[in-house]
């Protein structure tokens, strides 16, 4: 049997931008931008620690694309996954990922309510699959 198990987390970076040049627009409701990537690095056997980072952005290039604001939440997951070979990270990708989103959700709440913005955003529930590898090298951590 595979097991995953999350030892800690924490939150490398909270980035929260105001666009000072939003203009919203008339009798429209604004559709939340999510993007989301995400990076693993894979220890050697199953005793030792794999971190999984997350990184979710909200209306990435607010000024650009007339979103109010832009956050980037970049999170790391310590996981100990009880399997061999190749599923390891299948494992780690999937399940992982279930485990950690919750935990970025509530933060990106937190951050937009910390803003005192008169609207608050609470981002949806999120599939593993909507991933796609981040371009720069795993943090030490």
């Amino acid at each position: 049997m595979n097991e995953i198990r999350l030892a800690d987390f924490r939150a490398e970076s909270l980035q929260f931008d105001i666009n000072h040049h939003f203009q919203p627009k008339k009798d429209e409701n604004l559709a939340l931008s999510i993007k989301l990537d995400q990076r693993v690095r894979m220890s050697a056997t199953p005793k030792e620690p794999t971190f999984l980072n997350i990184r979710v952005t909200v209306f990435d290039d607010a000024e650009n694309n007339n979103y109010p604001f832009e956050i980037i939440a970049d999170v790391t997951g310590v996981f100990f996954i009880d399997a061999e070979g190749a599923d390891r990270e299948a494992i780690l990708k999937d399940n992982g990922m279930t485990m950690l989103l919750p935990y970025v959700r509530a933060m990106i709440s937190q951050l937009v309510s910390l803003a005192n913005l008169p609207t608050p955003v609470i981002l949806p529930p999120m599939d593993p699959s909507q991933m796609k590898p981040m371009e720069q090298p795993a943090a030490n951590n």
